[in-house]
């Protein structure tokens, strides 16, 4: 990630630093105010560091069919939206769950030609920059997984796996 928003530290997207927040991390609490009673009863959660604004909690919300269902305009709404809520990471999938090697995006494509990982689709993927770098322009991170391990080890309902060794 090249944007100078993100605080890229030893090759990793994030810069964390260990704060204490009261489990179910609904909102965060600074350490100073937590007594040790509790801090004993806490979990720890990572803050995203932006260079512009310092550590942030991370308030994510997740849309896995992000760049899979919806078209660019419901995108931007949604990302929008999120953005005025207070939220700064969305996490979402490259690979949709739900028949994402063969049900095409909103726009008709498909993330690979063939089902075939090493011929990926550049206009399917030009959407997910897109996706990313819109965002990014409302001051949040895509958290980006891959695709689902179900395509890499049969997992649900014996799905084709087309990510392997040899790929």
């Amino acid at each position: 990630m090249n944007d100078a928003k993100y605080s890229v530290t030893e090759g990793a997207v994030f810069h964390c630093e260990t704060k204490q927040v009261p489990y179910p991390f609904q909102r965060a609490i600074p350490c100073e105010r937590i007594s040790d009673r509790e801090k004993a009863s806490y979990r720890k959660i990572n803050l995203l560091s932006w260079p512009a604004r310092g550590p942030h909690a991370l308030s994510a919300d997740t849309a896995w069919e992000l760049v899979h269902r919806p078209n660019k305009t419901s995108i931007e709404f949604y990302l929008k939206t999120r953005a005025e809520q207070g939220y700064n990471v969305v996490q979402t999938v490259a690979v949709s769950k739900l028949n994402g090697t063969t049900r095409s995006n909103f726009y008709g494509d498909l993330p690979f030609n063939n089902s075939d990982p090493t011929k990926p689709n550049e206009a399917y993927f030009e959407l997910v920059d897109w996706t990313v770098d819109l965002a990014a322009s409302y001051g949040n991170l895509i958290a980006l997984v891959s695709t689902w391990g179900m395509y890499v080890n049969g997992g649900w309902h014996s799905t084709e796996r087309i990510f392997n060794e040899s790929n």
